[in-house]
């Protein structure tokens, strides 16, 4: 697994501590391997995809140009890889260029989710749900 900088703790921390419903949460088990996985490759310093920078919590509760701002206890959940997977070969295979099937939330999925949202009269955000994923099973 990627090593998580210190500030990337640090606003794990800040989100995790301010949150009531976070209680039991650890932030090494819980929070780290996400971000890890779906953020770092386009959220740190010197690359900040939507200049969305996710290495300190200064950062990250600003919000990016088309991302909102972060809000500790407000964070929407995050498809598992293998949902993450399956929903991008569900995305192509109706026609949302979903980009390749790895599990990963960038921005060409991004593109692909937010066109399904649209279709679907789901807020178009471009952020996948289980509720979105539950409709491309159905096969609309």
């Amino acid at each position: 697994m990627a090593r998580i900088p210190s500030q990337l703790a640090l606003l794990g921390v800040v989100l995790v501590a301010t949150s009531a419903p976070a209680q039991g949460v650890d932030f090494e088990h819980d929070v780290a391997p996400t971000l890890a996985n779906y953020c770092l490759d386009c959220h740190r310093a010197g690359k900040t995809s939507g200049g969305l920078d996710l290495t300190t919590a200064a950062a990250a509760l600003k919000g990016g140009e088309t991302a909102p701002a972060l809000k500790p206890g407000k964070a929407p959940p995050i498809l598992a890889s293998d949902d993450m997977r399956e929903l991008q070969e569900r995305l192509n295979a109706l026609g949302y260029d979903a980009g390749t099937r790895d599990g990963r939330l960038g921005e060409i999925t991004r593109a692909g989710v937010k066109q399904a949202q649209q279709k679907f009269g789901l807020p178009a955000d471009g952020y996948p749900t289980k509720e979105l994923l539950a409709l491309l099973r159905k096969g609309k």
